[in-house]
This record gives structure tokens, C-alpha cells and sequence, in this order.
């Protein structure tokens, strides 16, 4: 299974992950048990890629008999499924304040897409077990991640070191929508003047291990919540709806540069051991991140190639780096809008990816390292 990712040496049969007790003891039941964590013997000790494998069992015993004795071997195989690594996309809905119940913004669809997408087959045959939410909270979604997830991905309205989920809180012809955060910590909850409903910093390290991709598509999310405090020159309209390009260019500069003194959400998530974050430094316009969603979960997940949509001859390999730049450039053809909005995107932060041939792919799914 997977030679293309567990390197053949040569051998028959691959072994990829191993268990050995060379001096075990018998529980209360007289059985000697084996614990098997069903991780990989690379450096990555990473959770077994989805698939069939052969589970070969050996021990060995030296029974006494009097003065002598002898030794007795077994052995036995079976097969085993491991199941395909866990994946979710969180796409709110936020109604709009008044009136019968409408949407201002719905981000359902393309989470959807991209969980489509991620279920696959990916080009390489793989798949992740992939689910969409549209009316999740932020303590539900952050359990999500920490407990189970390889890929997590969040589509909707966010600021710097912040995440917002929009979730029914009561049913009825005019139902209540109730508001909650995922925030970097503490200091940025109080920051903002906003309850701290999940924090990622309460983790202390290392539970995202098992973690492979982290997509933040929502505005500011690779800034510092503090990154615009007294940043001369920047925008002043809290709606972006008149700002010049050079003002934006100081703001998306300035996150950039990492300006601000609290933490921001990329740092924290690979902090806790995801292996790759992207982020965007700047107001992220719904019709581009939907643009950009299309075309990042269909390239990601079912080429091995992908072309640059401003140049024909520019062919490169379908990293998750390429393909979020690749993205950028397909949402800026088709959408017209002021050039620092595009800006937002094709500056877009790939953090754990090298900028090489060989960097990460989305396939094959899989957990962390």
C-alpha cells in the first residue's frame, strides 16, 4: 500500500510500522497483549495512511520442562483497514441582523465543495473522510481539531488572532443566531473586547500533531490582533469600501511584517505541531474567497500539474504553495475588484511549505508528522 510514499527498499514486503516486547508480561487474563499505536516507523511517526494492510503477528516462548526445556514459535497474519485520515471544513452562516430570516453571508456551499473535493478520489487515489459545517460553534470546531482532524478548514468572517461561528440558538420562522470565537488567547479575546469561547494557546503544545493542513480564509487571519494599532498611513474606513490601494498596501504590509506585540493564529497552530498553515494578511472579499476555494480544493486535490492562468508556458507541480498562488491568480481574472483586494491573495502567507518542487501536497491524505 502507498509504495509511492513508503519507499520500497527492494523488499517483497515493506514494512512500515513495527511493535516489539522482548520481555512482556501476562495481564489478569494470562494473555500477553502487544499496545500497537498504528503509527509509521518514519521519522514522522505519523498515523498509518488509509488503506489495507498485512498485520504480521511472531512470538516466541521457552517453555521449561525439568532440568531442560524448549522453544516454541508462532506466527500469524490478517488483514487490516485503516481508515481514511479526518477532514472538516466550517463554512457559517450569518444571518442578517433584521427582517425575515436571510443571509448576509453563506459560506455552506464551498465548504462543501471543498469537502467534495477532499473525499475524493484525489489524484492519487487516496481520500480524506471529509465533512462540511455550516452551523457549528467555535468550541465544537476547536474540539474537532484537537481530538481527531488531519485537515481543517475555515471559510468566513475572522480578524487578527480571531475566528467567528454564527450557530443557531433558537428554531422557530425567526430563529436567534449566537455568536462565538476561537481566539489565539486570552490576550487577544480581551483585545477585541470578545468572550474567549475556545483558545488555542490552552493547549500548551503539541496536540496538533497529527494535524496536516490548516486553510484560514477569512479576513486578517495572519495578523497580529494589535498589527494595525497606531499604524500611520493605513485606511481608517472600517468597511475598506473607500480605501486607496496605498493605504491598503501599509495595512497588508504591515501584517506582513508581523507589526504587533499579541500573538497571531498562524504562529499558534504550528506552535501545537500542524505541519501547514495559510493564512491571508489582509480583508479578504467573500467573491474572491470563493473564486479562490473553487480553484485550490479541484487543482489540490485531482492534479499533478498545475498552470499559472496568466501564463500558458508556466507548468509547475501541484504543491499546496503553487496551487494557493494559482488560485489567487484564477480569482483575480474572473473578479473584478481594486487591486489591493487581489493583493490579499496572491500575498496569501503558505507557512510550513517550502517553496520548492518537493514541497507538501494535499495528497496523500493524510495526518500529521
Amino acid at each position: 500500500a502507498h509504495a509511492d510514499f513508503y519507499p520500497d527498499e527492494g523488499a517483497e514486503d515493506r514494512v512500515v510500522s513495527s511493535e516489539e516486547d522482548t520481555a512482556p508480561e501476562p495481564d489478569g487474563d494470562g494473555l500477553f497483549r502487544l499496545p500497537w499505536d498504528g503509527r509509521d516507523d518514519t521519522n514522522a511517526n505519523r498515523i498509518l495512511l488509509g488503506g489495507k494492510f498485512r498485520v504480521w503477528a511472531e512470538a516466541e516462548a521457552f517453555i521449561q520442562f525439568g532440568e531442560s526445556g524448549n522453544t516454541y514459535s508462532i506466527s500469524n497474519f490478517h488483514w487490516q483497514k485503516i481508515a481514511k485520515p479526518h477532514a472538516s471544513a466550517y463554512g457559517p452562516r450569518y444571518p442578517k441582523p433584521n427582517g425575515p430570516l436571510s443571509w448576509k453571508f453563506d459560506f455552506g456551499p464551498q465548504v462543501r465543495d471543498a469537502a467534495n473535493q477532499e473525499n475524493g478520489p484525489l489524484y492519487d487515489e487516496s481520500a480524506y473522510d471529509a465533512t462540511a459545517h455550516d452551523a457549528a460553534g467555535a468550541s465544537a470546531a476547536f474540539q474537532d481539531l484537537r481530538d481527531r482532524l488531519a485537515t481543517f478548514v475555515f471559510h468566513g468572517h475572522a480578524g487578527g488572532g480571531l475566528l467567528l461561528f454564527s450557530t443557531p440558538a433558537s428554531s422557530g420562522e425567526q430563529p436567534t443566531y449566537h455568536t462565538s470565537y476561537l481566539v489565539t488567547d486570552l490576550s487577544a479575546a480581551e483585545y477585541h473586547g470578545i468572550p474567549a469561547d475556545a483558545d488555542v494557546e490552552c493547549l500548551d503544545g503539541g496536540p496538533m500533531t497529527d494535524v496536516s493542513l490548516v486553510v484560514l480564509l477569512g479576513c486578517h487571519t495572519n495578523c497580529k490582533p494589535d498589527f494595525n494599532l497606531h499604524l500611520w498611513g493605513a485606511c481608517t474606513d472600517p468597511t475598506y469600501e473607500h480605501c486607496s490601494n496605498e493605504e491598503m498596501g501599509i495595512e497588508i504590509d504591515a501584517c506582513l511584517a508581523g507589526r504587533g506585540s499579541l500573538k497571531d493564529l498562524p504562529h499558534q497552530f504550528l506552535g501545537n505541531g500542524a505541519d501547514v498553515v495559510i493564512a491571508l494578511p489582509g480583508p479578504g472579499t467573500a467573491s474572491l474567497q470563493d473564486a479562490w476555494m473553487r480553484y485550490f480544493w479541484e487543482h489540490a486535490a485531482k492534479y499533478d500539474e498545475v498552470v499559472n492562468p496568466d501564463d500558458s508556458d508556466d507548468a509547475r507541480p501541484a504543491t499546496i504553495r503553487n496551487v494557493a498562488e494559482f488560485a489567487a491568480r484564477f480569482a483575480r481574472k474572473r473578479i473584478s475588484a481594486a487591486s489591493w483586494k487581489y493583493d490579499v491573495f496572491l500575498k496569501a502567507v503558505v507557512w510550513g511549505a517550502p517553496d520548492s518542487d518537493d514541497g507538501p501536497r494535499l495528497y496523500p491524505a493524510r495526518y500529521g508528522r
